[in-house]
């Protein structure tokens, strides 16, 4: 059942309460006037005692309304209680799914950061790879051009050493612009 079928039927269950308790009042209101009626109707004790019967009567009926009354309280608030209980167990189970949910977000956001450093790293990585790919390849041109004289060799030393690279390691970008220049 969800709220807007819970409110709906208290708001029934309301109204009908309402009219009991209206018909209770209206009936307690004339069984009265018949008792006072009665009683300053008499035109002696005799009569007065005659209609004691039916006053009896009427106190009975007041009696049974009365416990209409408290039945109808009590039923009532055994409907009420248990809509209280439904929509409170309503309320908890769409609380518990909003924390699922919001729990499942935290838990997509933090795989979201990992996600974006993984895809920047692996960037930056291709983007080495890359760098390396064109030290090989110039490194392979400067090879192939014959063998290296004395100076040649001294100035590519001179240029690893200048981009913080040793005989051997990668270098990087001002390399193939050092290498360009001789």
């Amino acid at each position: 059942m969800d709220l807007a079928q819970a409110h709906a039927d208290l708001q029934r269950q309301d109204i009908r309460a309402k009219c009991y308790e209206d018909w209770i009042r209206e009936s307690i209101f004339k069984g009265m006037e018949v008792i006072i009626g009665i009683i300053s109707n008499h035109d002696s004790a005799r009569d007065l005692l005659t209609s004691r019967a039916q006053i009896c009567w009427l106190f009975y009926k007041v009696e049974e309304i009365f416990g209409i009354v408290e039945t109808v309280d009590v039923d009532r608030v055994k409907v009420l209680s248990n809509q209280d209980v439904t929509c409170s167990s309503e309320i908890a189970h769409i609380e518990g799914q909003f924390n699922n949910l919001s729990s499942e977000a935290s838990k997509r956001k933090v795989k979201e950061q990992e996600i974006l450093r993984e895809e920047e790293r692996i960037r930056k990585k291709r983007k080495d790879l890359t760098i390396q790919q064109e030290q090989v390849e110039i490194l392979s041109r400067f090879e192939e051009k014959g063998s290296e004289t004395g100076e040649s060799r001294l100035g590519r030393s001179w240029i690893l050493q200048a981009t913080g690279f040793a005989e051997g390691e990668n270098p990087s970008e001002e390399f193939y612009w050092l290498c360009n220049l001789l």
